[in-house]
């Protein structure tokens, strides 16, 4: 039996196999480990597809606050047609041009305006048919 000391401990030699196979355990846990944190982060429910989710989420949420707010809209204008004479003649002096008798209405169009001024009046001394 070998004796040994307290104070100088002795350095004990490990077989070739056995540090093969520290260093083979220790790469496979490793490799586990990557494997796992790579699903984690990029996998069908990883971190990434939560983000994903999430903007998804609030894209939609907001739709729906801009939706309720518009309905919201239409409900105070369906009640105010429905009780309101004052709104009813406003909806329709705008939306169907009618006036009250005696009335004259006077529209301007922006597009007339536009399509004069893409096409200006010809100079009259210009006349594009050939000359015979």
């Amino acid at each position: 039996m070998q004796r040994v000391s307290r104070l100088h401990p002795t350095v004990v030699k490990v077989p070739c196999q056995t540090r093969r196979a520290y260093w083979g355990a220790l790469a496979a846990a490793l490799s586990l480990v990557a494997a796992l944190g790579y699903h984690v982060i990029c996998g069908e429910h990883g971190y990434l597809a939560l983000r994903r989710e999430r903007q998804q989420y609030l894209a939609l949420r907001k739709q729906t606050d801009q939706l309720e707010q518009e309905n919201q809209s239409i409900k105070k204008n369906i009640d105010a047609l429905k009780n309101d004479r004052n709104a009813v003649e406003k909806k329709a002096r705008e939306d169907l041009l009618m006036a009250k008798p005696g009335e004259i209405i006077i529209k301007y169009s922006d597009t007339a305006k536009a399509q004069g001024e893409a096409n200006p009046s010809k100079p009259s001394g210009s006349d594009p048919s050939p000359a015979h």
